[in-house]
C-alpha cells in the first residue's frame, strides 16, 4: 500500500490498484483525484450518477473514459464526538477499506476497493471517500430476486439459487465473517455470462458449473460493517439469519427458506437436529414480524403470512 500526504488529503492506495484501473503505478494517484472530482461534479448536478445521498453517506458511480466505471462511497462528517471515536477504532473510510481488501484475501467475492481519501484535522476524518470496483449488472438480492420474479424463474433454478446462497452465508460464517447489518439490500447478485467469466472474476470459488447459459455472483457490500473473528457466534448467526428472513421477498417461500438452512447448516457442519433448533429460534424471532425490502417503485412491507397480499409504503 502507498501513502501520499497532499494537503490535508491522504491518500492510500491498494497495492493492485494499478492493474485494476489499467495504468502504471505512477498515474494512479492522479487517476483517483480525477475520479474523486467527478464524484465531486456528479454529486453537485445530483444526477443519475449519484446512487445513494443520505446524511451519513453519498454513493456515485463514475465513468471511466474506456467504458468501465467505479464506485465512490463518501462518508460525510457527522460531528466531532462520532469523529473522535476514530482515535480509539477504524474510522468507516479505513473499515470499508481494509475489509473489502481482506474480504477478497478470505476468498469471498468483493468488489474490491482500489483507495481511500481522508481529509484529516487533528488526526480526525472530516470527510472520506473509498473508490471501489463496480460489479457488473448486479442488482441488490431484493431487487435480483423481484427481476426474477417478473421475468420467470424456472423452479429448478431458483432452488439451486437458494441452496446456492446458503452455501454463500454458510461459508461467511465459517470463515469468522459477520456483517452486523446483513439484509437483502447490503448484498449484490449478478448473473454472469459465460462469455464474460475470466480467471479474475470466479476468485470467490461459487462459481461451480450449473450447465446453464450464465453463473452467479454473489457480493456483501456496506463492509465498514463487517468484522473478523476467530468464529461467529450463534447469537450472532441467528441475528444475520433473522436480517435475511426479514429483508426478503416471500417470493422466496418458506420451503425455500428452508431449503436455505439446509445449505447454510451443511457448510457448518450442523446435525439435522441442530439445524431444525436454528430454524425454530429464527422463525419464533421472525414470528408476528413484517417483511421489509426495496422494489424500484420504493419500499414494500409484506406479511410473514404466506398468502396476504403485499403492501406498498
Amino acid at each position: 500500500m502507498k501513502t501520499h500526504e497532499r494537503r490535508k488529503l491522504k491518500i492510500s492506495i491498494g497495492s493492485d490498484a494499478a492493474a485494476l484501473l489499467g495504468t502504471s503505478q505512477e498515474n494512479v494517484e492522479s487517476l483517483i483525484l480525477l475520479i474523486l472530482k467527478q464524484h465531486e461534479a456528479a454529486v453537485g448536478r445530483h444526477d443519475q450518477q449519484v446512487r445513494k445521498d443520505s446524511p451519513e453517506t453519498t454513493v456515485t458511480v463514475v465513468q471511466l473514459d474506456q467504458g468501465s466505471a467505479l464506485c465512490v462511497k463518501e462518508f460525510h462528517w457527522r460531528g466531532l464526538i462520532h469523529a473522535a471515536k476514530s482515535w480509539f477504532r477504524p474510522s468507516h473510510g479505513r473499515r470499508t477499506f481494509f475489509n473489502g481488501k481482506r474480504l477478497a484475501e478470505q476468498g469471498i467475492d468483493a468488489a474490491r476497493p482500489l483507495a481511500l481519501l481522508q481529509n484529516t484535522s487533528w488526526g480526525l476524518p472530516l470527510s472520506e471517500w473509498v473508490v471501489m470496483e463496480v460489479i457488473p449488472g448486479a442488482l441488490e438480492l431484493d431487487r435480483y430476486l423481484l427481476q426474477k420474479r417478473e421475468r420467470g424463474f424456472p423452479l429448478e433454478r431458483k432452488r439451486e439459487f437458494v441452496r446456492r446462497f446458503g452455501v454463500f452465508i454458510g461459508t461467511l460464517h465459517r470463515k469468522g465473517i459477520y456483517h452486523s447489518d446483513l439484509k437483502a439490500c447490503n448484498i449484490l447478485v449478478a448473473d454472469v455470462l459465460e462469455d464474460d467469466k475470466s480467471t479474475e472474476s470466479l476468485r470467490s470459488g461459487f462459481f461451480q458449473s450449473n450447465g446453464k447459459t450464465n453463473d452467479l455472483r454473489i457480493v456483501p457490500i456496506d463492509y465498514d460493517d463487517v468484522r473478523f473473528s476467530a468464529f461467529v457466534s450463534e447469537k450472532q448467526r441467528i441475528k444475520n439469519l433473522v436480517q435475511l428472513f426479514l429483508s426478503t421477498p416471500l417470493f422466496i417461500t418458506l420451503s425455500d427458506r428452508a431449503r436455505f438452512l439446509r445449505a447454510y447448516g451443511g457448510v457448518l457442519g450442523l446435525s439435522s437436529a441442530e439445524r431444525r433448533r436454528v430454524g425454530r429460534k429464527v422463525l419464533a424471532l421472525t414470528r408476528g414480524k413484517k417483511i421489509l425490502y426495496v422494489s424500484p417503485t420504493g419500499d414494500v412491507v409484506e406479511s410473514w403470512t404466506p398468502g396476504r397480499s403485499a403492501t406498498k409504503e
